[in-house]
């Protein structure tokens, strides 16, 4: 009898069907894609595993087939994790942006990030707050040397305000015009303020949309791709 039972069994899909003939998984090779789908018994997505050529990614849904978590690789082998609240956007995610820093981002109704917590590679540490068009509006930065900084930026995305301490503990203020040149500060000399030029290069409007558009779950972009 043992030798009657083949030892493998090839398809290009399995269907799993309960009791009642419902069917609550289906395993799929199909078109260069490779996935599991484990179904609700009222036939609900409720989880899907999927591997392509450009990543893969795991999709966890709610009880209304909306997707809830998802984690995803993309094709550079980039990690990413997103909680969503039914929206098509996340509203919650990790991942790692192109220059190498690690962030996390809480996104508002339709994705917007207004939220942004970043780990830079060389150890400086920040958080921004954005509006609803994701421009940054208040970073609060610890750099690399230890050295802290608060920001207050414009619509337009320019620091106007800036205060920092220094590592000999020295405090300096300064307020900026539109154009990012000093008319007040204390000390009177500005080299004890982070200038705006420095500021740019750690919270820019770029890195909120690329964030933003990073934390959109992969399995969206893949099913948006697919058409």
């Amino acid at each position: 009898m043992g030798d009657k039972v083949p030892k493998v069994v090839e398809a290009q899909r399995f269907v799993l069907r309960d009791a009642s003939g419902t069917v609550r998984a289906e395993l799929s090779a199909v078109e260069g894609e490779a996935g599991l789908v484990v179904l609700s018994p009222s036939g609900k997505f409720r989880a899907e595993l999927t591997a392509v050529e450009d990543g893969a990614g795991l999709v966890i849904f709610g009880p209304r087939g909306e997707v809830r978590v998802a984690v995803g690789v993309d094709a550079d082998g980039e990690p990413s994790l997103n909680l969503c609240d039914g929206d098509p956007a996340s509203r919650a995610g990790l991942t790692r942006l192109t220059d190498g820093a690690w962030a996390v981002c809480l996104s508002g109704p339709g994705g917007q990030g207004r939220v942004m917590l970043t780990v830079e590679p060389d150890g400086a540490a920040a958080v921004y707050l954005n509006d609803q068009d994701r421009k940054a509006r208040a970073s609060l930065v610890v750099d690399s040397d230890g050295t802290p900084s608060l920001c207050l930026w414009d619509r337009e995305g320019n620091p106007r305000t800036t205060m920092q301490l220094r590592r000999d503990g020295t405090p300096a203020f300064a307020l900026y015009d539109k154009y990012g040149r000093p008319t007040w500060s204390r000390p009177r000399s500005t080299e004890h303020v982070t200038t705006p030029e420095k500021l740019r290069k750690g919270a820019p409007r770029s890195r909120a949309e690329e964030l933003g558009q990073l934390t959109y779950d992969w399995w969206l972009h893949r099913k948006a791709k697919k058409g």
